[in-house]
């Protein structure tokens, strides 16, 4: 996806796009994408340097790490990066003149208008996606005897199970029906 970042002087502009995600090359993986990709590009020029953020919105289709059901939810990533137009006959320098510049930088050739952007968009995309994904807040999970997701009501099982491990230190608790007042 190219967008145009050099043309007039001194100017910011909105660029919009909507695009497939086929063309991200994303890998299917515990989350799918849906068919569409929303881009906004907030892109401000002044000079040979022009600053571009921008937002990424795509709906995903993802499975719960408590319930384990799937769900839809949007993606929503951001980026930021800083352009810069080489002058005539000047090459790319091999290190960065600024270390304290906190966006990405890249250069652009000194005849191109455009840039690139569909690696930050993937990039955008990829780390918006929750590395846990829940479906709600108050998302009760499966049971962890039966496995039954508790979303759907009670599972009837016994919530009294005492590990074995631990079954022969009841004996040390006091019974309280024995208790003298």
């Amino acid at each position: 996806m190219k967008i145009q970042v050099f043309g007039k002087h001194d100017r910011e502009s909105t660029i919009v796009l909507e695009e497939s995600v086929e063309t991200l090359d994303i890998k299917p993986g515990d989350f799918t994408f849906g068919n569409r990709v929303h881009v906004v590009c907030r892109v401000r020029q002044d000079g040979d340097f022009a600053r571009i953020q921008g937002e990424v919105t795509a709906p995903a289709s993802l499975e719960c790490a408590r319930c384990l059901e799937q769900y839809s939810q949007d993606i929503i990533g951001t980026f930021s990066l800083v352009a810069r137009r080489l002058s005539k006959g000047k090459s790319i320098p091999a290190e960065p003149e600024d270390e304290e510049v906190e966006e990405d930088l890249i250069f652009v050739e000194f005849n191109e208008d455009s840039i690139d952007i569909t690696d930050f968009i993937h990039d955008a995309l990829l780390l918006a996606v929750p590395l846990k994904s829940i479906c709600r807040e108050s998302c009760r999970g499966l049971c962890p005897l039966c496995g039954s997701n508790l979303n759907n009501g009670d599972c009837g099982c016994s919530k009294k199970n005492v590990d074995p491990r631990w079954q022969s230190l009841t004996a040390l608790k006091p019974d309280k029906s024995r208790s003298s007042t």
